[in-house]
């Protein structure tokens, strides 16, 4: 195998995997860069630094039935 087509076999599988990714994407509702799970809850689109400590402070708080 000569270096060019080592090249292009990379090229191929990560094509592969950013296709995989976008429909992994598409399949919970994001069509954008910037979108996150965190503890299951989805948030799309860039968002303010409070938006994610709200999220982590929930996560980190007791719960109730504690």
């Amino acid at each position: 195998m000569s270096r060019n087509s080592r090249a292009v076999w990379t090229i191929r599988l990560t094509v592969q995997d950013v296709n995989t990714d976008s429909l992994a994407a598409q399949q919970i509702g994001t069509d954008v860069t910037s979108a996150f799970l965190t503890n299951n809850q989805f948030v799309n689109g860039a968002q303010p630094l409070e938006v994610f400590t709200q999220i982590i402070d929930s996560m980190l708080a007791p719960s109730e039935t504690e």
